[in-house]
């Protein structure tokens, strides 16, 4: 069984969390503040703020899929590897299963970015942010690609990516 301190070196005297396998500080963001914030982006931008989030997503997958690719391994092994470090973030659990040589199927259940968070609109699902992420390591690890959003719920949130190959 994995544990947060294989990824994170946590220093409380000096306040500083730093990525083991990277050498980098990170950082936790609390599930309040993170649904203030998704809050205050719909009162502000309506449904501009599904753009701003999922950009936000694709921007932070890419930048982290870029680290991760500074290491020595394959591309399966790089997306597998990130999504166990959202997990141990306390993302929820993540399952990846490649359906086809160009398909992937991401389950995430007790997703922090929708079961915790009531959505300010209840036909809008608050997993843009998530989609932008997953759609972001793609971009690095394989390319042009297209997520979609199968479910997003309290009980879990689903997506199928798809590699554009061709």
């Amino acid at each position: 069984m994995s544990s947060i301190r294989e990824f994170y070196e946590i220093d409380e005297k000096e306040g500083i969390v730093v990525n083991k396998r990277l050498g980098k500080r990170a950082f936790v963001f609390g599930v309040e503040p993170w649904t203030s914030l998704v809050h205050r982006l719909f009162e502000t931008f309506g449904s501009g703020a599904e753009t701003i989030l999922f950009d936000t997503g694709k921007f932070y997958g890419i930048s982290s899929a870029e680290e991760e690719k500074r290491t020595e391994s394959d591309n399966e092994l790089r997306i597998n590897f990130l999504f166990r470090k959202a997990m141990m973030a306390g993302w929820g659990k993540v399952m990846v299963s490649r359906e086809l040589p160009d398909l992937f199927n991401i389950k995430v259940q007790r997703c922090v970015f929708c079961s915790e968070v009531d959505s300010p609109n209840e036909k809008q699902v608050p997993c843009f942010f998530l989609s932008g992420v997953i759609s972001g390591f793609a971009d690095v690890l394989f390319g042009p690609n297209k997520v979609r959003e199968i479910h997003c719920g309290k009980d879990f949130c689903e997506f199928e990516l798809k590699i554009d190959f061709l």
